[in-house]
């Protein structure tokens, strides 16, 4: 269950079920209380209040951008430039071992990167 601070009214999130997971999506950037009720086989109930707060809605703003080369090589090929995207496809011309180099820079223009080696066999 779930409502937020300020409302009298709680939402049923999921009732008893088996699974362990129940994903709830904030609707504004407010506090919110959560109460998880645990049933156990003989009928007894467990609850947990927690309060999160929401302080805005996430959304991903981060570009990613991906270049490769042989391994033998010196010469990086970009595959994508900085985009929005989450997936980047290298479709390698050979059975040899690559170097890859993943970028991603977030909303602020700060790079993370990442480099990678695989061996293509076929």
């Amino acid at each position: 269950y779930y409502k937020k601070a300020a409302s009298e009214k709680w939402i049923t999130a999921q009732a008893f079920k088996a699974n362990t997971t129940v994903r709830i999506k904030p609707s504004s950037a407010v506090k919110y209380e959560i109460c998880v009720k645990v049933k156990d086989s003989s009928g007894r109930i467990v609850k947990k209040y927690m309060t999160v707060s929401v302080t805005k809605p996430l959304k991903n703003i981060s570009a990613l951008s991906a270049y490769y080369k042989k391994a033998a090589s010196e010469k990086w090929i970009t595959a994508q430039a900085f985009k929005a995207n989450t997936t980047v496809r290298i479709k390698p011309s050979s059975a040899v071992k690559y170097d890859i180099c993943v970028k991603v820079k977030d909303s602020s223009g700060s790079i993370a990167k990442k480099y990678f080696k695989i061996k293509v066999t076929k």
